[in-house]
């Protein structure tokens, strides 16, 4: 994402989508790194559709959209497993 930043590929005529099986403890601020950058990255993540697939052992199924208004949206796609 900060090549796309770098670039000026992130002002909206782009957009671009990350797909993430399991979530990390990354996963709501994916552009810190806690590094001189962290600034920009945040920026560069506004354009970012993130879609999470989250696999639990409950026997049910729901969809969930957030936005926050420094991040990505996320669209988080949580799957029931039957044991």
């Amino acid at each position: 994402m900060l090549a796309a930043y770098d670039n000026d590929m992130t002002s909206g005529d782009y957009v671009y989508i990350a797909l993430t099986l399991l979530p990390s403890e990354r996963v709501l601020t994916p552009w810190i790194r806690h590094d001189d950058r962290d600034e920009d990255a945040m920026k560069a993540y506004q354009p970012l559709l993130e879609v999470l697939f989250v696999y639990t052992s409950k026997n049910s199924s729901k969809v969930h959209v957030t936005r926050d208004s420094s991040g990505p949206a996320t669209l988080a796609i949580s799957v029931g497993l039957q044991q």
